[in-house]
């Protein structure tokens, strides 16, 4: 019988290890982020546009997802950093989904 409550291991991994080194380096996302949105004159004309504008950025700017990636695999442990790269495309896509709530929520 299955049961409904299950959790995928890509949760357990996200929930138990990326979620807290996220948490951790929080201040560093938003000074980073704040940094590059100062340095491209981008501004929020409002809620709507600051999440369109936040998406794209993160979507389009491979080298700012790739530091952010990167600052969070940093703090992988030698075990951690085998899974994740088991699973690279599908957690580095929660990575950057947790980064971008972090950043509308917080800017």
């Amino acid at each position: 019988m299955s049961n409904l409550m299950e959790v995928s291991e890509a949760e357990i991994f996200q929930n138990e290890v990326i979620r807290p080194i996220i948490k951790a380096k929080n201040d560093f996302i938003i000074s980073f982020f704040k940094d590059y949105i100062a340095s491209k004159k981008i501004i929020f004309e409002s809620e709507i546009d600051k999440r369109n504008k936040i998406e794209n950025i993160l979507k389009a700017d491979l080298s700012l997802k790739n530091i952010f990636i990167g600052a969070i695999i940093a703090n992988l442990s030698k075990t951690e950093l085998d899974n994740f790269l088991e699973n690279k495309a599908e957690y580095s896509k929660r990575i950057i989904s947790i980064i971008a709530k972090r950043l509308f929520d917080n800017l």
